[in-house]
């Protein structure tokens, strides 16, 4: 049985690049990206699906290609084989074979080819499938149990539902203990999505969002315990749902809320006005093409940039922006959550205050000035 995939990414955007460019006779460059295949071997040439296994390749071909992508079906995508030193057109790489994979006969489903002349020539030579399967090359033999064909369960969830208070640098802890069948897990992320707050002011109104990828810390990639720390999203006044993604080693996935009975979300609240923000700074810069009054502003404006209040202090749902001096007046148009621009009506020197705001208060301001 051989398992098969579609040609390579590679081999397409090398067909491509060779129709787009090579428009004129051939050239010694083009003729030096003639391409073939003597041998391939693999060692070993039988592995078991029972362990994780490393095959190694050793492809005999053409000299003078600094690399050659293949392609393994499922195996793997685009590995790379290296010229052997003392080995004129000899290549060699890894691959690997995970626990659990399909058993069957794996053979080479693409290869792709490319040294300076070609890529001069902007063409790359290779083989595709078919061609590959008319050569009749040795394949890597996979025996063992039937595969791994299902994906990881999630077998508990533990994570508080709060009310938590939204202090800059908080974090819950979570904990999910998950199971796989055959291969093992190889990856568990907890994220938490907050609804958007209509109440606040774009950009601030946009859905908040925080996700952490946590650590095996006790049993087997088959069955183990995964905890971690999910960092607040800070100043937030809004319910958050958990969302759980987990993958094994051949590439299953789960996605998906916390099991039945487990938390499936939690509060976060503010419990007092945040801080100042922090680092504010204030320049003039410029950019083509704005509309303005073209005999103060054109394209000029004062950027404003800051950060959030320090860790540790009540967060900022929102920031709220006052102007004097020559931009007295001038409304502030938010960029992102931690950004603004203001175009001021006059020369001089610009000042800017930065406030945090939350559902409790506002902070003292932060100042900076530019010469506008």
């Amino acid at each position: 049985m051989r398992l098969k995939t579609l040609t390579t990414r590679a081999l397409v955007v090398a067909t491509a690049l060779a129709a787009a460019f090579v428009v004129a006779p051939a050239t010694t460059a083009q003729a030096a990206c003639s391409f073939s295949i003597s041998s391939l071997s693999w060692s070993p040439a039988s592995v078991s699906n029972a362990v994780d296994s490393t095959v190694t390749m050793t492809l005999k071909a053409t000299a003078g290609f600094s690399s050659i992508g293949v392609d393994v079906g499922p195996l793997g995508f685009a590995k790379q084989l290296k010229p052997v030193s003392g080995q004129a057109g000899t290549y060699r790489g890894t691959l690997g074979v995970t626990r659990g994979t399909a058993p069957g006969q794996y053979g080479l489903t693409s290869v792709v080819t490319a040294n300076s002349q070609c890529f001069l020539a902007s063409f790359s030579a290779g083989y595709e499938q078919a061609q590959l399967e008319a050569m009749g090359l040795p394949e890597l033999t996979v025996t063992g149990a039937a595969a791994d064909t299902q994906a990881p369960v999630v077998a508990s969830f533990t994570g508080g539902s709060g009310p938590y208070p939204a202090t800059a640098g908080s974090s819950i802890p979570v904990s999910m203990r998950v199971t796989d069948d055959v291969s093992g897990v190889a990856s568990v992320t907890v994220s938490a999505t907050g609804d958007e707050d209509s109440s606040l002011p774009q950009p601030f109104n946009q859905s908040r969002s925080s996700s952490v990828a946590l650590t095996r810390t006790g049993g087997t990639d088959l069955d183990g315990t995964w905890t971690g720390s999910l960092p607040l999203v800070a100043g937030t006044q809004q319910p958050f749902t958990y969302y759980l993604t987990v993958t094994d080693r051949v590439g299953h996935l789960f996605q998906g809320p916390p099991p039945t009975g487990s938390a499936t979300g939690f509060r976060t609240a503010t419990t007092a006005a945040p801080a100042a923000p922090t680092g504010v700074k204030a320049v003039t810069a410029y950019q083509p093409g704005v509309i303005g009054d073209i005999n103060i502003r054109g394209g000029w404006y004062v950027g404003v940039t800051w950060n959030p209040p320090a860790a540790g202090t009540p967060g900022a749902t929102d920031y709220r922006i006052t102007t004097t001096g020559s931009c007295a007046g001038a409304a502030a148009s938010f960029w992102s959550t931690t950004s603004a621009r203001v175009y001021p009506p006059a020369h001089g020197v610009c000042k800017v205050t930065v406030y945090a705001h939350n559902g409790v208060g506002t902070s003292a301001g932060a100042s900076a000035s530019a010469l506008f």
